[in-house]
């Protein structure tokens, strides 16, 4: 995933390196603009492909019982179960995302 992200001057930053929390695939990184006008933020995302097999905290694994148990103590895995797909999936590479942000110096009450 990259984020490019042009500032209201024209000038533009690569950010490739985003924090990920794989079990909902959300993603976030800290960020702070430093000028006022318009932002530009546009995802791109270069496809994926995934074997089939089994998924766990994200880990590929060829059979369960590579799969590391759970913690002593605990009798399942909780809500983060291991994943097993039956086929190979392929994610399709896209970069249409794009969000404008518009950073203003006066305070929006609240």
């Amino acid at each position: 995933m990259t984020l490019t992200i042009t500032k209201p001057n024209g000038d533009t930053d690569k950010i490739t390196s985003i924090d990920t929390y794989v079990a909902d695939g959300t993603m976030w990184m800290p960020w702070i603009c430093d000028q006022v006008g318009d932002w530009t933020f546009k995802a791109s995302f270069p496809g994926q492909y995934f074997p089939a097999g089994i998924y766990f905290n994200g880990n590929y694994y060829e059979r369960m019982e590579d799969v590391p148990p759970p913690p002593p103590g605990v009798n399942a895995y909780g809500g983060n179960s291991p994943v097993t797909h039956t086929t190979d999936i392929t994610a399709a590479s896209d970069d249409s995302l794009t969000i404008t942000v518009h950073v203003q110096e006066e305070t929006v009450p609240s």
